[in-house]
């Protein structure tokens, strides 16, 4: 299961409650409506179990996910990481549903868990299908209170949590972040990392798990959110059927009280420990969420770390100081910080970069921020908010995170607040916050004149939504289908005189929201030699200038239009993704065709790119990490230094980047770049016709000098190896190994191989997981391309290095085992309709469409194949799929990989 922020989410009582918790008030069950703010309903139980409901008869998906109001603040000393592993535990089932996670696949469910600091949820989506929803509101009503939370599930998931946080361990800026949070907060539970300390995890008492269970997890303490397409009626009749029963405990929920005092004088953290970069964190104690300085505090974040505009970004990034820079506000009900953090070279000059870096984001005491940052960064926030509301399922998920942060209903108050924010808001926030005395970072230096921030008090939710005017209906739009059937009536496809393909699925999005999808191809093997380095560097590139406009004008132009512009180059081609509103789709592709077409390549920012991407190259190239991947990926490379298929060395890409000059990218543009090639997709509710007039206006007389001809990718077979890596002081391992395949998409063998993989893939995480709880993290999977036929099966796993060497016998014997024995027909069932559901869900949104348009059209595919391929799946018999297995998979082939701290490894 995930762990740390992430975004939301259980019939009989359970067999050990004690006596005192067992003194329960009547169960009741009738749904009482509370109120409807923009298309969401709260309901309560009498239980007191609180429901949220956000029908969207346009989706094609339902999401349900039950959120208890306890995470990490909630602990007690000996007790870190309780919530989360308690998280863990949940999903080993209870004594009617003894596997959950097995009814889950069979089902098609993408499910999964997360905790937090102030809470921990489940989630599930899956297919509108009432009776997929009735059954997960069961479970979810059952594991409330009947879940396991047993000595032996504890015993073998300890070492996958445990696992989990040496893989947490391995990240700086994650590391630097906790260590320093741990010296911001003297006595709040927020200074303390979600997943807990190592010797929490590993002693934790059984007994002391179960308490902590009873004691948060009942239907007062819950928050259930429905979102997608279903029924209400009927809906909350099935949730009065599972949660109405449940008795609400007469013990009242526990309260957290423990405040910090204001701080005194900035404190210091210095962590010393392998790194490709030096990272630098300086964080600033601010408010509960719900508190009138939240919003503004968000704005300031985008005007000191914005990118190209922000302040550190002009005085770090711009002056070569620093690789990158990011500011945030993590957003908490007791109180946050605001936090900066700058990202450099291992030889960078740190004192330098720490002095600006402090003195910028402290100095908006004497340099306020201006009225054009203050509207360039709300701008900003605004685009994306709106963007967030025009998605149903985001405003549900949103209203959860509010929940928990107080009252859902604030996350429409806070929206509206940041329409009415002032300069002055943001200027005042920056002076009460962002002092030197408030701030975590550096060592600490007494002083006899501190200044303060004001002392933390709680949330004041009811001040905060006093006066608020909300509003009962959300925008709707209208269900689209998504089956194949559908798509080849549906999404129309054409040729314009230039040569462009273009492909358009007229639809309506919430938002009225039109996403124009371009994919260029260009170059031949011979045009492309020595030439990946020059075409790497367009995208970012274009984007910094065109027709004389600068960087910042043209993202202030897409920010007035409420538009999103991402450009990507490789050497074998490139993409171009704008979103945008409908009505301002005629001046966003005017916009978008300026920047492909006529990029101005200003030399300064060329030098600074090209200063930041060497320094970035160089750390990683000293990074023990990151070289033997790079090592690994390299093996048995059969292409030379130049070909655009070539895997370079780390060294090799540090030399092709020092030595590239801006000729050679303007070069490469000049030559290469054109729609001769396109590949063009639009969904949104637009016509096919209005689409293809702006794209011939803007593209069609676009072409490149060089001619096309795909770059091949036949297989290029790997001699088998087993290479050992050493990576020192890494308290994370891992074991990988692949074996290439002559298989391609639409060949017969494709769909047994994918299956086999499947079915390895679920074997391997019940052996090493959930039996012997070595792993977080295993796999098996089946790569294939659809042109080229050049398969691959690999596997993975990620463990202790005193664990490495058994995890790989595991693995080596596991897949000896199916080339013995062969898969077994429960197996193949299993995994059939697993695959198939899952299949089938997948195909249920736009960013599927999109990424399905263009290759069909390419391939000169019928959406229909997509049944035809569920056809072959579902007819495949278990001989097939074990004789393909064969005919592919020798044990003995396999190029193995094992990454650790090798003086660790038993």
């Amino acid at each position: 299961m995930r762990s740390i922020p992430g975004f939301v989410f259980a019939v009989l009582l359970f067999a050990f409650i004690d006596s005192a918790s067992a003194q329960q008030s009547a169960p009741s069950s009738p749904v009482q409506k509370i109120q409807t703010v923009e298309g969401i309903t709260e309901y309560r139980l009498p239980n007191g179990l609180k429901i949220l409901l956000a029908p969207d008869s346009a989706a094609t998906t339902v999401t349900v996910s039950v959120t208890y109001l306890v995470g990490s603040r909630h602990e007690g000393y000996g007790e870190t990481g309780m919530a989360h592993l308690l998280e863990h535990l949940i999903f080993k089932g209870t004594p009617t549903t003894p596997d959950p996670k097995s009814e889950f696949r069979k089902r098609g469910f993408s499910f999964n868990g997360t905790t937090s600091e102030d809470r921990t949820n489940y989630f599930a989506t899956f297919g509108p299908d009432p009776a997929n929803l009735s059954w997960y509101l069961g479970w979810q009503a059952d594991a409330m209170l009947n879940s396991f939370i047993a000595r032996k599930d504890l015993d073998s998931e300890m070492t996958v949590v445990r696992n989990e946080f040496e893989i947490r361990e391995n990240n700086p800026v994650q590391v630097l972040t906790e260590r320093t949070l741990s010296s911001a907060y003297l006595w709040h539970n927020y200074g303390k990392a979600i997943i807990g300390a190592r010797s929490d995890i590993e002693n934790v008492d059984i007994s002391n798990l179960q308490a902590f269970y009873r004691r948060y997890y009942r239907p007062d303490n819950a928050l259930l959110v429905i979102a997608g397409k279903f029924d209400v009626a009927p809906t909350l009749n099935e949730i009065a059927l599972a949660f109405g029963p449940l008795p609400k405990p007469v013990a009242p929920i526990p309260s957290t009280y423990t405040m910090d005092p204001a701080q005194d004088g900035e404190r210091s953290v210095v962590v010393r420990r392998p790194s490709p970069q030096q990272i630098m964190l300086a964080a600033y104690h601010v408010p509960p969420d719900i508190h009138p300085d939240s919003e503004p505090l968000q704005v300031l974040a985008i005007v000191l770390g914005d990118s190209p505009d922000g302040r550190l970004h002009k005085a770090l990034v711009e002056t070569k100081l620093a690789i990158s820079i990011s500011v945030g506000v993590p957003q908490l009900r007791e109180g946050g910080t605001f936090r900066t953090v700058v990202v450099m070279s291992p030889d960078a000059e740190a004192e330098k970069s720490r002095e600006i870096m402090l003195r910028i984001a402290e100095g908006v005491q004497n340099e306020p921020v201006t009225r054009e940052e203050f509207d360039r960064a709300r701008n900003k926030l605004m685009v994306g908010i709106d963007r967030m509301f025009a998605n149903s399922a985001s405003v549900a998920s949103l209203a959860t995170a509010a929940e928990i942060k107080g009252d859902w209903r604030s996350l429409f108050v806070s929206r509206d607040r940041f329409r009415s924010l002032t300069l002055d808001d943001v200027n005042r926030v920056a002076r009460t916050y962002l002092l030197r005395d408030n701030r975590t970072f550096g060592h600490l230096i007494p002083t006899t004149n501190p200044r303060r921030a004001p002392d933390p008090k709680l949330a004041d939710v009811a001040g905060f939504m006093q006066g608020a005017q909300l509003k009962e209906q959300s925008e709707t739009v209208a269900s689209f289908d998504y089956s194949p059937q559908s798509l080849d009536q549906r999404v129309l496809r054409s040729v314009t005189p230039g040569g462009l393909r273009l492909t358009v699925a007229e639809k309506a999005v919430r938002g009225d929201y039109v996403t124009v999808q371009m994919n260029l191809r260009f170059g031949t093997l011979a045009s492309l030699q020595g030439r990946s380095t020059a075409a790497g560097m367009v995208s970012p590139m274009l984007r910094r200038g065109s027709r004389g406009n600068s960087q910042s004008k043209i993202d202030q132009d897409l920010a007035a239009l409420g538009a999103t512009l991402q450009i990507n180059t490789s050497a074998e081609g490139g993409s171009a993704r704008l979103v945008v509103k409908k009505e301002q789709l005629a001046p966003a592709l005017a916009l978008m065709a300026m920047v492909l077409k006529e990029p101005d390549f200003p030399s300064d920012k060329f030098e600074e790119l090209k200063a930041s991407s060497v320094s970035a190259a160089i750390g990683a190239s000293k990074d023990p990490s990151t070289r033997v991947r790079n090592e690994f990926a390299r093996y048995g490379d059969p292409y030379p230094v130049g070909d655009p298929r070539h895997a370079a060395s780390l060294e090799q890409h540090v030399l092709n980047l020092q030595s590239l000059t801006l000729d050679e990218v303007k070069q490469f543009y000049a030559t290469h770049f054109g729609t001769q090639q396109a590949l063009i997709a639009v969904v949104g509710p637009v016509t096919q016709s209005v689409v293809r007039d702006l794209l011939v206006q803007h593209f069609d007389a676009w072409k490149a000098s060089n001619a096309y001809e795909r770059v091949p990718r036949p297989l290029s077979a790997r001699q088998p190896a087993r290479l050992a890596f050493d990576t020192p002081d890494k308290s994370n391992a891992s074991v990988e190994a692949y074996l290439q395949a002559p298989i391609k998409q639409g060949d017969v063998d494709h769909w047994p191989m994918q299956m086999a993989a499947n079915m390895l893939s679920a074997a391997l995480f019940d052996r090493l997981r959930e039996k012997e709880g070595l792993s977080y993290s295993v796999n098996a999977r089946f790569n294939s391309d659809v042109r080229d036929a050049r398969a691959s099966v690999g596997v993975q796993a990620n463990v202790a290095p005193a664990n490495l060497l058994r995890a790989e016998a595991l693995i080596r014997e596991e897949i000896e085992r199916t080339l013995k024995t062969g898969f077994t027909g429960a197996q193949l069932e299993r995994q059939r309709a697993q695959l198939l559901a899952e299949r089938k869900r997948t195909r249920t949104n736009d960013e599927w469409l999109l990424g399905v348009m263009s290759t069909y059209q390419e391939l000169d595919w019928p959406y229909t194949i997509i049944l035809e391929n569920d056809a072959r799946i579902a007819a495949m018999t278990l001989e097939e799929v074990n004789a393909v297995w064969r005919k592919h998979v020798d044990a003995s082939k396999f190029v193995w990989g094992v990454f650790a701290d090798q003086s660790k490894v038993k």
